[in-house]
């Protein structure tokens, strides 16, 4: 999968080439650009609620001079200039990206069917679901890819980023008791305190959702066997009737049936009962996994605000923090969190991945298996001759 697309193509090679290294470096620059956005938009909540702030310590003083208003609401003027600024880079940058990423993954998927295409035999090598995989497993594969690809970019560049900014506020704000009795003392509590939590999700998730790829696979089986039985009954176009009998019949087989064939639905009853099964499986699982996924969010959501909200109103000056730096603390906080835990929140896409994985390694087992690679030829010329092969192939059956 990797082959088709990044050293061997088989169409285009120079163009595919450009396109697969191309795009992968500036899917890269896009994730730093969105690093940036991420740093700059914290950094200006910081700014812009201490400013809120401190109009309130401004109201609270009777010797303020309008001068000291008006300074403020220039302040808040240049504090949102500042920000449409940020804004105005992201309006820019993030339709162009997610244009790129799109285009990279059909390129990806294009470059996957081809190969698949010129090589696969369907009169010797048998699979189950071959044209799905072909068609629909590409597109899942390569749509996986550029998500995937995009989402660990994103998150590994925003913890690089962030790692400063929660360390230098883990030494601005002290620890909470409660967290010293554990050792976390030094700067890097809160940064301690955010790989922890998302370690607990991840192995809880993992262990929640550790049969969902088995369960993904089973389920492609079952479909593709439902729509390849279908696109069998729809070609036959033959007039159907229900034999006495009751039980399940295979499609495939001549049955004694007069005036037509068995009725589709004695074949399908148990293609559509193992599908409700499967369905039912995936369900239950994914119920737990939600729930819980629901719950460690809510709870790290409000974690930042149980610990430092108290803080506003500390006794002890020294201790005491500002609107705006409880904003940035929550914000660096949920950002370190989210890219940590950004394989537990998307598990479920996780283990669909996985299961197109498997499958498309199963085709390319099957296709590949014995098969000696020769040198590739130009595209035109190995079409024109497979063109030829499968006319002559078609008139020989003829």
């Amino acid at each position: 999968m990797l082959r088709q697309f990044f050293w061997d193509p088989v169409e285009q090679k120079k163009q595919t080439l450009v396109v697969a290294y191309g795009g992968l470096m500036l899917i890269v620059v896009h994730a730093a650009v969105h690093g940036w956005i991420k740093v700059a938009v914290n950094s200006f909540f910081g700014d812009f609620y201490s400013l809120f702030e401190s109009a309130g310590a401004l109201s609270a003083n009777v010797s303020t001079t309008q001068e000291e208003w008006e300074q403020k609401q220039r302040d808040v003027i240049q504090q949102l200039l500042q920000f449409f600024k940020i804004a105005a880079v992201a309006i820019v940058v993030m339709p162009i990206s997610k244009y790129i990423r799109s285009a990279w993954a059909l390129q990806w998927r294009m470059a996957i069917m081809t190969d698949y295409i010129h090589h696969w035999d369907s009169s010797k090598q048998a699979i189950e679901g071959a044209s799905q995989r072909i068609h629909e497993d590409s597109y899942r594969f390569s749509r996986g890819v550029e998500l995937c690809l995009s989402t660990l970019l994103d998150s590994l560049i925003t913890i690089v980023v962030f790692v400063p900014v929660l360390i230098k506020l883990g030494s601005e704000v002290k620890c909470p008791n409660a967290l010293r009795g554990i050792g976390w003392t030094g700067d890097a509590w809160l940064l301690s305190l955010s790989v922890t939590s998302a370690f607990v999700g991840i192995v809880v998730t993992i262990f929640l959702g550790r049969h969902l790829v088995g369960l993904e696979v089973a389920n492609q089986r079952v479909e593709a066997k439902l729509r390849k039985d279908l696109v069998i009954l729809e070609s036959a176009q033959v007039a159907t009737c229900v034999p006495a009998s009751t039980e399940y019949v295979d499609i495939e087989l001549e049955l004694d049936c007069p005036g037509g064939s068995p009725h589709p639905r004695l074949h399908f009853a148990s293609i559509i009962s193992n599908i409700r099964e499967n369905y039912s499986r995936l369900f239950r699982n994914f119920f737990a996994l939600n729930l819980w996924l629901t719950c460690f969010d809510q709870i790290n959501i409000l974690l930042p605000f149980v610990l430092f909200s108290p803080l506003l109103f500390s006794a002890d000056p020294t201790g005491r923090i500002l609107l705006g730096t409880l904003v940035q603390l929550s914000n660096s906080y949920d950002k370190i969190f989210g890219s940590l835990s950004v394989v537990s929140e998307n598990w479920g896409a996780v283990n669909e991945f996985r299961s197109v994985l498997v499958r498309l390694r199963e085709f390319e087992t099957n296709i590949f298996k014995g098969v000696v690679r020769p040198k590739r030829q130009p595209w035109m010329a190995r079409s024109k001759r497979t063109f030829v092969e499968m006319a002559t192939s078609t008139t020989d059956r003829v």
